[in-house]
């Protein structure tokens, strides 16, 4: 029998559908436990898990609906002295701060420690801080990352040996319901959801938080006299189903107010078919966050045929170096001149993306992955 400990967000659907992969593989030869480093927004009884801690409803850590999240490694650290010895393997889903002082705990909970590193869990540290996380990771046995670019940044800054990283990929559920749809025409993908027909539409960012940069990307696009003579052509839509900054989204839907194009902001949780169904629906995604790993939402548009104009910061080398295409901008304010030439080449450029969706399935589906991870727990 394995003993797992998760470390992680019970919210996060990398997590959760990790999880589930896992209980899929192993059944009940795994006793595979999660400490909750938020509150869970999912009923206990339909995660996979055989016990959940932490910030999960407990009394001590969630009061009158609040999690006082400034206690969490407190109790981390407390949870993990109470399980010495206790797993064959802890694995830490996103390196969150709390692991600075909970260091030693971990390695006597387990012999095995493995850190999962997201990318702005890394990227958006303070430098302070990455000094301070540098005994974190050279303990670990092995640091997965998606990408190539994160893992030789990591390995360098905290001076770690080349066999303590590799490359492990999540993968997206999303892909097989893409898939399903695959054939169906753009047309009745617009119509699932009431979205016009007739016009190029152009997805801005995934989420609501200012990282998008949305704000620069709309003024760009405003500013463009080559884009502004094409306005009855174009439709855009702003999705904003999900973030964690409301004051920021507060801004970003008044300078929608001043937005000259036709548009829609995407404030309701979509179903699995109706994200399918929108990024079928979708022709151009503008994608210029300050930071990112690898994205499920920027590959479930390349992958359903999507053209994605990107920033040249973004760690996408392993993208490239597959054949998948997309095109990039080295500022956000340079976000109107390129949409107006990938207007311009629509037919062209989005031919260019034929190839992308059998590239980023063999990349993210889990089929292709779930054997890298299971070689983790050996």
């Amino acid at each position: 029998m394995k003993r797992l400990l998760l470390i992680g967000d019970p919210n996060s659907i990398y997590v959760q559908n990790y999880a589930l992969q896992l209980r899929r593989h192993f059944g009940s030869s795994i006793n595979m436990d999660l400490f909750a480093t938020f509150l869970s927004n999912r009923k206990p009884g339909s995660m996979p898990y055989d016990h959940i801690h932490g910030i999960i409803g407990s009394g001590h850590i969630h009061r009158k609906g609040k999690s006082i999240r400034w206690l969490r490694p407190w109790y981390l650290m407390q949870f993990l002295r109470s399980r010495r010895a206790a797993y064959d393997v802890v694995h830490v889903l996103y390196c969150i701060q709390d692991l600075m002082v909970a260091r030693i705990a971990l390695r006597k909970a387990a012999p095995r420690l493995i850190l999962t590193v997201f990318g702005s869990d890394f990227y958006q540290l303070a430098e302070w801080k990455k000094r301070l996380f540098k005994p974190v990771y050279q303990s670990a046995d092995i640091i997965t990352s998606n990408n190539n670019i994160a893992l030789n940044a990591i390995r360098q800054l905290f001076d770690l040996r080349p066999e303590q990283m590799t490359i492990c990929r999540f993968g997206f559920n999303s892909l097989d319901q893409l898939e399903r749809i695959k054939k169906t025409p753009q047309s009745v993908s617009r119509e699932h959801l009431q979205l016009p027909h007739g016009k190029i539409i152009i997805c801005i960012g995934y989420n609501y938080d200012s990282i998008q940069q949305h704000i620069p990307v709309l003024e760009s696009i405003s500013s463009n006299p080559g884009l502004l003579q094409r306005r009855e052509d174009l439709f855009f839509l702003v999705p904003m189903t999900y973030g964690t900054e409301p004051e920021y989204r507060n801004k970003l839907k008044e300078a929608l107010t001043r937005f000259p194009y036709p548009h829609a902001a995407i404030e309701y949780f979509l179903s699995d078919e109706e994200n399918a169904h929108l990024r079928k629906a979708t022709d151009i995604l503008i994608q210029v966050q300050k930071s990112d790993s690898f994205s499920a939402s920027t590959q479930e548009h390349m992958f359903a045929g999507n053209l994605l104009i990107t920033g040249d910061w973004l760690p996408y080398g392993d993208l490239e170096e597959s054949g998948i295409y997309f095109r990039k901008i080295g500022l956000p304010r340079k976000s109107g001149d390129e949409l107006l030439y990938c207007i311009e080449h629509l037919s062209q450029e989005k031919e260019k993306c034929n190839q992308n969706a059998d590239a980023i399935y063999k990349l993210s589906s889990w089929s292709a992955n779930i054997p890298h991870w299971l070689e983790l727990y050996a």
